[in-house]
């Protein structure tokens, strides 16, 4: 795509599989990729593929300041941002531990807010830019935190989208984003501990099975990771994009927490109340 050519792109949680696949999918498309993670030697496989990159931790503000400023006196402007939290958080509402919440808003939805603040002054400059969040979609038992987090950053998204269209600026959310290996391990790792007189132990001991097959790199399932990734591109290279792009039914979440409550007898809730995920 011509027209992308030297358009800057600052990719964050791009070491995740989703995040080296949309890496790759936007450098193909012309843009000059700036892939970033909280550990730079994460994106050595990127690095050595002549892909710019970057450590950032986006609950950090130094780091953040720090790399917004870097590529733009190296590149110029950020024209197209693409944000992926990178925040896993699951577990019985009850019993997961708000203090793991507070880290992973701080990742998700308060890191969002504050990357679009840094890169926003210089697509308005412009008159031009992309804003893409992806968002992993689903509400099931266990996953209610996570939820909340996603449905937060698409009310950001979608306020802000409104906020920034009279300056050239699409804001675009892609919903069902894949829970890759290294997500789930730290999802795995924020995880409460299933205490033997805990009323959730069965679906926490689920949720850790689940997490942990998925961190070992096991059976895909749901949409694809490139599925995914070319819907950031449309996104980020539309001239008139979406403002929002939908992969799959639910996206992945579901499909990796489809059967945990159907544990016991007959698809009965951790409770044994007999309340099931939505389908």
């Amino acid at each position: 795509m011509a027209t992308n050519e030297g358009r800057v792109a600052l990719i964050t949680e791009a070491s995740s599989a989703l995040g080296i696949a949309t890496t790759h999918a936007l450098e193909e498309a012309g843009f000059l990729t700036v892939a970033t993670a909280h550990d730079a030697r994460d994106l050595a496989p990127l690095a050595a593929a002549g892909i710019e990159t970057l450590a950032l931790d986006v609950t950090d503000e130094p780091s953040r300041q720090r790399a917004v400023r870097i590529v733009e006196s190296r590149f110029g402007p950020v024209y197209a941002l693409v944000y992926g939290s990178g925040a896993p958080q699951y577990g019985a509402v009850e019993e997961v531990e708000l203090a793991s919440v507070r880290r992973a808003l701080e990742a998700s939805v308060l890191g969002f807010a504050r990357m679009c603040q840094l890169v926003l002054p210089g697509m308005r400059r412009t008159r031009g830019g992309r804003i893409v969040v992806t968002v992993p979609e689903g509400g099931a038992q266990g996953a209610g935190m996570q939820h909340a987090m996603g449905r937060a950053l698409a009310c950001v998204a979608d306020a802000l989208r409104d906020e920034v269209r009279a300056y050239g600026v699409h804001v675009a959310t892609v919903l069902g984003a894949p829970l890759d290996a290294t997500l789930a391990a730290r999802a795995l790792g924020w995880l409460p501990h299933a205490a033997d007189t805990s009323p959730y132990r069965a679906l926490h001991e689920q949720l850790a099975r689940m997490l942990a097959h998925a961190a070992r790199g096991g059976e895909e399932k749901g949409p694809a990771v490139d599925e995914v990734a070319a819907m950031v591109l449309r996104a980020a290279a539309d001239p008139r994009p979406d403002a929002r792009y939908e992969i799959g039914v639910r996206g992945r979440l579901l499909w990796l927490l489809r059967g945990i409550v159907q544990t016991r007898a007959g698809g009965r809730g951790a409770d044994g109340g007999g309340s099931e995920m939505p389908s």
